[in-house]
C-alpha cells in the first residue's frame, strides 16, 4: 500500500506542479543552452604541435560566452569535460610545473 501511494504521489505532484505552474503568468521566457566538450587544454587558438593557428581555444570561447551573456537572456553552460589533457600547455602545467607562479 505504501509503495502504491508513493508511486501515485511521485506522478501527481510533478504533474500538478507542471499544470499549475503556468497559471500565474503568461510571460514568455527564453533559455539558451550551450554545451562544450573536448577542449583538450586548448587555452590559446594555436596548435603547438603543428605550430599553426586554429579556429578554437578557450580565449575565443570566453569571447563567445561574454557576447552570449550580454543580451540578458537566461543561459546554461554545460561542459562535458576533457579539459586537462591533450595539449602541450596543459601537460606542462598538469605534470611539469604544478605549482605555477604565486602572486
Amino acid at each position: 500500500m505504501k509503495k502504491r501511494l508513493l508511486g501515485l504521489l511521485s506522478v501527481l505532484l510533478p504533474l500538478a506542479t507542471f499544470l499549475l505552474g503556468g497559471c500565474a503568468s503568461r510571460q514568455e521566457h527564453s533559455l539558451r543552452i550551450i554545451h562544450t566538450t573536448d577542449l583538450h587544454g586548448n587555452v590559446f587558438p594555436t596548435d603547438f604541435k603543428a605550430l599553426r593557428p586554429t579556429s578554437g581555444g578557450m580565449s575565443r570561447l570566453a569571447s563567445f560566452l561574454k557576447a552570449a551573456r550580454s543580451d540578458r537572456s537566461e543561459l546554461l553552460l554545460f561542459d562535458g569535460g576533457d579539459v586537462l589533457q591533450g595539449d602541450p600547455t596543459a601537460y606542462y602545467y598538469n605534470y611539469m610545473d604544478t605549482t605555477g607562479d604565486v602572486y
